[in-house]
């Protein structure tokens, strides 16, 4: 038996529940060790109509309903995985609240969600969508593949958030988090 917890990405729905698994291969620095039992189980083996055992969804990570307060995820690489199901749900539940995500990532091969991200931008004129590549591949093009280079910082919140209060939500490498939750802090 296997036991793996994964984030839902996309809003609640009574009649399914979504998640969005990264295959886990082998370390580059390590291919003698194997690659990840349950991400490579899940992209090699299930189908459209297997059954799987699953818990309910669970956990303390979730956005708060004030629509009145403008949230700001902030995701760094399948980070924005939980972001995805907070933010579908608050474009369809609260279509006038002040959302926006500022999504790190090292290149457009990374870049999940590209096509859904920029259509909910496109769609609610209340999302404002802030793409951060790190080291970009050379057909990545600025202003269409990604907005900002390097990282999410708060030099860049500063630059391109509204001043006032927001509700922050973030998710991501533990490099990203040691960095922006205490300068955020601070």
């Amino acid at each position: 038996t296997i036991t793996r917890s994964y984030s839902l990405s996309d809003a609640p729905r009574p009649d399914a529940y979504r998640i969005t698994v990264k295959r886990v291969p082998s370390p580059p620095d390590r291919p003698e060790l194997p690659a990840g039992v349950a991400s490579n189980h899940l992209h090699d083996r299930v189908q459209a109509g297997d059954l799987l055992k699953v818990r309910a969804p669970s956990g303390r990570f979730f956005i708060d309903t004030d629509a009145r307060l403008p949230a700001v995820f902030i995701a760094g690489g399948i980070g924005i995985t939980p972001m995805m199901s907070m933010l579908t749900w608050a474009v369809e539940q609260q279509p006038g609240r002040v959302l926006h995500l500022y999504y790190g990532l090292r290149h457009s091969g990374e870049h999940a969600f590209k096509a859904r991200l920029e259509e909910l931008a496109a769609q609610h004129s209340s999302f404002r969508l802030n793409v951060t590549y790190s080291q970009p591949r050379p057909d990545d093009v600025p202003g269409r593949d990604y907005h900002h280079s390097p990282h999410i910082d708060v030099a860049l919140l500063r630059q391109t958030l509204p001043r006032g209060r927001h509700a922050f939500y973030i998710c991501g490498p533990a490099a990203m988090m040691a960095s922006l939750i205490p300068a955020l802090l601070a």
